[in-house]
């Protein structure tokens, strides 16, 4: 038998699927991956919470002054959505809520130099004004957050704005640190 002969013999035996050194048990195993519904990661539903709780304390204490009774409801309309709709990021897209969560933890750290807080409140404040036509600053003497409507996009603006600022820093800080803080299955 020439070498030519052989390579045709073992090319007909690989094309009929029949390989001599695969283990049978692993031929008859379907490949099954974990995907963003499969996998239940309890990191990033109880860590969003915890960082969303951790991220609301210095706005809300802010915003409780500037609001009145209809603009408060807006408010806490705002602070369920935005709590809910981590959780469903946390369930869907496990990468994506650990990088906010992560970022978060900086971002609820800065607040004792509440710098990015206050001027996040200011500026949505400002906006909704503009887009209102209710000159917030204007020293009329009474809450600048007199509505449903305008207490609810303040909120989501300012909240928005930290979920925004939570990302970037969760990013960068995926390039830096363990890799198995961003995954669900520990990295591997």
């Amino acid at each position: 038998m020439t070498d030519f002969d052989l390579l045709v013999r073992s090319q007909s035996l690989m094309a009929n699927d029949i390989n001599p050194f695969e283990s049978p048990g692993v031929v008859d195993e379907p490949l099954v991956e974990a995907g963003p519904r499969n996998v239940r990661d309890r990191f990033s539903l109880v860590g969003w919470p915890v960082v969303y709780i951790l991220n609301v304390i210095l706005p809300l204490m802010l915003a409780w002054g500037l609001t009145e009774q209809h603009g408060r409801y807006g408010m806490f309309l705002a602070m369920l959505l935005v709590l809910s709709g981590g959780w469903y990021v946390a369930v869907r897209w496990t990468p994506l809520a650990r990088r906010v969560i992560v970022g978060a933890l900086p971002v609820a750290l800065s607040q004792f130099f509440p710098i990015l807080h206050i001027y996040l409140g200011m500026a949505s404040i400002m906006l909704v004004g503009m887009a209102t036509g209710n000159n917030v600053y204007s020293g009329s003497g009474g809450p600048p957050i007199a509505s449903e409507p305008a207490g609810f996009a303040v909120t989501m603006l300012v909240g928005g704005g930290l979920l925004l600022c939570s990302a970037v820093i969760g990013g960068l800080l995926s390039v830096v640190v363990a890799r198995r803080w961003f995954s669900a299955t520990g990295g591997q």
